[in-house]
């Protein structure tokens, strides 16, 4: 059998088995055009290592290629007869990150969320007030990872129940989360214009106004005008604010206002972490140095120092999600 064929046969079983597997079928099908469309028993341990090792490829980049070509060629192996595994051994792991965000104030989130209409007057921008404005409340309200904002789909959001499905299409999860009253009430009124827009069947929610889904270009610009005009660009502040920080600014946020409202932190951590797609609860421990000096000590009691635990493994805590 060809490559190119075993790649879509593959493709195709996640997508029957409810994986988003976008990016990664991006990837394989990139592999394919890499190596050729050669039989899948001539695929050789240079062809990839080849692919592993691109230009400019990252050490966390390599390490995904690998886990998703190994994990491919598993699935060929028990169902097309094929030989050893053409898989090199696994690259090195990349070094921790230094993980430095900036905590954006609810000041400035305010700032910048004011600034969208100013910031997007222009006619030729790409990207609407009312598109880019909901997207950075999204972002800001939910946590999520830019790429599952990004990638939202109008299916994805309910507004009766309050609740909206996050896909992260690298590792291939789904979580179902519900929202606050002011994020559904913000999004009522985006569907209604999105529908007015573009109508009810297209599937990407954030869309710019060619009618196609936003790419990371048109975010990213938009976002520095955005800044400036709120005044947290580089020449208004020392550190200005990326979009990533919108998530640590949600980390932060609801940490200290748990403690303020003097909720159990210790009990309410882990389905933080869940909400925002966390697998282990070791994840967590990177933003204990962001958050108020008053309920550190109760976050390092809770956070595992050894091996990766996984929230779903305690068994209290699983019955205390399923009570949310």
């Amino acid at each position: 059998m060809k490559l190119t064929e075993c790649i879509e046969l593959y493709i195709d079983m996640k997508h029957k088995n409810g994986h988003p597997y976008v990016h990664s079928a991006a990837r394989l099908r990139r592999f394919a055009i890499k190596t050729g469309d050669i039989h899948l028993a001539a695929v050789t341990i240079q062809h990839v290592l080849e692919f592993i090792e691109a230009p400019g490829a990252s050490p966390i980049t390599q390490q995904f290629k690998y886990g998703l070509l190994r994990n491919f060629f598993m699935y060929c192996k028990g169902r097309y007869a094929m030989g050893p595994i053409p898989m090199p051994p696994k690259p090195p792991e990349p070094l921790p990150s230094s993980f430095a965000p900036r905590v954006c104030s609810r000041a400035e989130i305010r700032m910048l969320l004011r600034a969208t209409g100013p910031a997007q007057a222009d006619p030729q921008c790409a990207i609407s007030a009312r598109t880019f404005r909901t997207f950075l409340l999204f972002s800001y309200a939910t946590g999520a990872l830019l790429s599952e904002v990004q990638w939202m789909l109008l299916k994805d959001v309910d507004l009766k129940r309050k609740r909206v499905t996050i896909r992260n299409c690298s590792f291939d999860r789904v979580r179902t989360i519900p929202i606050g009253p002011d994020l559904n009430k913000a999004l009522t009124l985006y569907v209604d214009f999105h529908k007015r827009q573009n109508g009810s069947k297209t599937e990407p929610l954030f869309l710019g106004k060619n009618g196609r889904a936003l790419n990371w270009r048109s975010i990213q610009i938009t976002f520095s005008r955005v800044r400036k005009i709120a005044g947290l660009s580089a020449s208004d502040v020392a550190n200005p604010p990326r979009m990533r920080d919108l998530r640590t600014a949600f980390v932060v946020h609801r940490l200290s206002a748990w403690s303020k409202h003097e909720v159990d932190v210790r009990g309410m951590v882990p389905a933080l972490a869940a909400y925002m797609g966390l697998v282990g609860l070791s994840s967590t421990e990177r933003y204990l140095r962001l958050t108020p000096e008053r309920f550190r000590r109760q976050l390092s009691l809770l956070s595992p120092k050894r091996g990766r635990r996984r929230w779903s493994d305690n068994a209290d805590l699983m019955k205390f999600l399923a009570q949310l």
